[in-house]
């Protein structure tokens, strides 16, 4: 549905897009914040009247095919009947153009207002970007993909080893999945291996009563496995062992309201987004706590729920999803959290998931509900609108190179 121009530069994936025709919805499939999840991929899954499997749409931009520096955007659609991942190229100015389409082999969740998924992170590129993972929420499967000569190929389809897997981390070759819902929501942990099949290592649950999980992300240093829960407000620490098991959390309360998306700054620096209009910023230390920097940092907007951060860890960007606005935050050299631009862009409609281009210049960002990929020229706190590409509804899941 979508090709970047064949210009040297990165590529996209779109993935979770929901089919116009009727459809069984799943309706645990959305967030009580009315959020979704974003990142440097974009995803989405298509459906196909003529096949009967849905695909999330994942894309991986390899570094060798491309000259540097790559550029490449990845984006998801989800249907209830089949998943795929679009891939993109992301040209020199900003804009992208539809490379191609892959099936996950799996299930979405189908169209679920402006949140299908209520996470971040249900696509997630490597960083070497050559393997691209990516979850199947109405199937409980994940799906991982690989570059063959610069073209995304499916690798391999495993069980998430629970129910409606929404979001994923990745830390070299350890993967973990956060499946959502069912009688014991947990988090499953994988190997992944040379030929992208993944190998189940462990299963931990989340602590009794845990409700509304929403975004799972490793530590740089792949020792700590960091995952939110806007139903309870907390944020679970779970650390990793050497032999990639995930042991019990460390259970503690969000400074802000309604913890979302996590994004790793530099130094132990954590930033997270809450639903409830504000950031929170954190200090990882030695133990498995967090300690606050910055509390719950009000942006004066609605449903702040996606973040991106520059890879200099200088500005956070939020999507307000109840507000169709996005914001600007500053990330100080201590980790201090100050609003820069309550409205650094103003969208409309409902953006949701994010995700920026490995240089920082362009930020690219869904919009599941009006189905889109906006995509803006980033200066610091400020974000200028650059155009858009449009997609079917209920696209989720966003990467990019």
């Amino acid at each position: 549905m979508h090709a970047l121009p064949e210009t040297e530069g990165d590529r996209l994936f779109d993935a979770d897009i929901p089919f116009a025709g009727s459809m069984s919805v799943n309706p645990d499939g959305g967030s009580a914040a009315g959020c979704a999840a974003t990142e440097n991929y974009a995803s989405k899954t298509t459906f196909s009247q003529a096949n009967s499997s849905f695909g999330l749409d994942h894309g991986v931009v390899p570094r060798a095919p491309f000259p540097q520096p790559q550029r490449a955007e990845f984006t998801r659609r989800q249907f209830c009947l089949g998943n795929s991942v679009i891939q993109f190229r992301r040209a020199s100015s900003g804009s992208l153009t539809w490379v191609r389409e892959v099936a996950t082999g799996g299930n979405g969740s189908g169209a679920n207002g402006a949140d299908p998924l209520g996470s971040q992170d249900s696509l997630v590129l490597g960083g070497d970007g050559l393997r691209l993972v990516a979850v199947n929420a109405g199937s409980n499967e994940v799906s991982v993909f690989g570059t063959i000569a610069g073209r995304l190929t499916w690798l391999s389809k495993s069980s998430s080893g629970g129910v409606f897997p929404n979001s994923v981390a990745l830390s070299g070759d350890l993967v973990y999945v956060l499946n959502k819902n069912g009688a014991t929501p947990n988090i499953t942990g994988f190997r992944l291996d040379t030929s992208g099949t993944l190998h189940w290592i462990a299963t931990v649950p989340l602590p009794p009563g845990s409700a509304g999980a929403n975004d799972v992300r490793f530590s740089p240093d792949g020792t700590r496995l960091l995952l939110t829960e806007s139903g309870t407000n907390e944020i679970l620490v779970f650390p990793i062992a050497s032999d990639g098991v995930a042991g019990s959390p460390v259970v503690q309360t969000s400074a802000g309201g309604s913890p979302f998306g996590i994004r790793f700054g530099h130094d132990g620096v954590v930033v997270i987004s809450e639903a409830a209009g504000s950031a929170s910023s954190y200090r990882s230390g030695d133990g498995d706590t967090l300690e606050v920097i910055s509390g719950a940092v009000n942006d004066t907007q609605k449903a702040s729920c996606w973040i991106s951060l520059t890879r200099d860890a200088s500005y956070a960007y939020l999507s307000n999803t109840g507000s169709g606005t996005l914001s600007s935050f500053q990330v100080g050299s201590n980790g201090e959290l100050t609003l820069a631009n309550a409205v650094a862009a103003n969208p409309g409609g409902t953006p949701i998931d994010s995700s920026l281009s490995r240089d920082s210049r362009f930020l690219y960002v869904l919009d599941s509900a009006q189905g889109r990929v906006r995509f803006f020229a980033v200066d610091g706190a400020s974000l200028t609108s650059l155009g858009s590409v449009s997609l079917p509804a209920g696209i989720q899941g966003i990467a990019a190179q």
